[in-house]
């Protein structure tokens, strides 16, 4: 199946992984070509469309109806208009993890919370979305430059193996003293293969050392 990807979707999408997700409907699509150039159901579609993007990563599978079906629309989805001016990018991705995804919309709606949730990955099968999201944010740097050198280093090591190394790297004493390297430099020194010293835990405040609670014991003499 075909897919289209929302152009520019990280502009609408800053909380993905809200539940319920969040988009944000800018003032400015008032006066966009979008909306200026389109009849009216062509616009009611741009807003279904970023609804139901916003449970894939800013994707929506190129059915018609389906598409009517999931956004309870008076008529089959025509994607073309949207497609002609450039609010739609097509690609190709697992059409069954979408469509499962996107069916959870028709549920009844949950409370919201600020739990970030793990969902799968559609729009990025290579897994560079995840490994976006799982990086420090003190310094990640560009996310066009990250996404190149994240295919380079697939082709020096498996997903996996990057990932574990980013998982101690997160943990480790070099981002916790504020040093976290730029992500595209972390991939091109192929830094997931450094063995890292992990940062202490910090412990609670109020929490005794067990050096300090020795030599109270010793002082109260008990």
């Amino acid at each position: 199946m075909k897919f289209l990807k929302i152009a520019n979707w990280e502009k609408f999408q800053h909380y993905k992984h809200r539940n319920p997700p969040w988009i944000k409907l800018h003032i400015e699509i008032l006066s966009s070509v979008t909306w200026v150039s389109l009849d009216d159901a062509s616009r009611v579609l741009a807003i279904a469309s970023m609804v139901v993007a916003s449970k894939n990563d800013g994707c929506v599978p190129m059915d018609a109806s389906y598409m009517q079906r999931v956004a309870y629309l008076n008529q089959p989805a025509n994607f073309e208009p949207l497609i002609n001016i450039g609010f739609f990018e097509k690609l190709q991705a697992d059409a069954s993890a979408l469509l499962e995804n996107a069916s959870m919309l028709q549920a009844h709606a949950r409370p919201e919370t600020e739990t970030e949730l793990e969902k799968k990955d559609i729009c990025s099968p290579d897994g560079f979305e995840d490994f976006w999201e799982s990086f420090p944010r003190q310094r990640r740097g560009s996310k066009d430059k990250t996404k190149s050198a994240w295919k380079a280093a697939l082709a020096r090591a498996p997903k996996e193996e990057i990932m574990a190394g980013l998982a101690a790297y997160a943990k480790s004493e070099e981002v916790a003293k504020g040093f976290a390297k730029g992500a595209a430099a972390w991939l091109n020194d192929d830094r997931w293969t450094t063995n890292y010293n992990f940062a202490p835990e910090k412990k609670p405040k109020g929490v005794e050392s067990e050096e300090h609670l020795k030599l109270r014991k010793e002082i109260m003499g008990f």
